[in-house]
């Protein structure tokens, strides 16, 4: 579950980002698909050339596919950085319920997103 942009804002503040250095993007997006479209069209807008997408370890798949789709031909490099997740680690994910509900619901997404998009 994505933070909601104000929560988001607030921590990268908070760990010492410029707020001038945060953009916020797209209208009201909801989906990984949406913010790679909402990403593309500040990227055209502001002549980024490169993005960092920050993400969880299980969607960086699903992520990575969906920006290299949707962004990268507009020849914006995209590199995808997966965080370790809250709560688990990335050698036991398994152990906890936590981690095999994540894998199990970005296999679901992972198999949607191939098809839909």
């Amino acid at each position: 579950m994505a933070m909601p942009i104000t929560s988001t804002r607030q921590l990268l503040l908070k760990l010492g980002v410029p707020a001038e250095a945060i953009v916020e993007f797209g209208d009201d997006v909801s989906s990984t698909y949406e913010e790679a479209r909402g990403v593309l069209d500040w990227a055209k807008s502001s002549g980024a050339k490169s993005v960092i997408i920050p993400t969880d370890f299980f969607p960086t798949r699903r992520v990575h596919w969906t920006f290299q789709h949707e962004v990268a031909p507009a020849g914006i490099r995209i590199t995808v950085y997966a965080i370790e997740p809250r709560g688990y680690g990335l050698d036991d994910w398994w152990k906890d319920e936590r981690g095999l509900i994540d894998f199990q619901n970005e296999v679901i997404k992972f198999i949607y997103y191939r098809l839909n998009y």
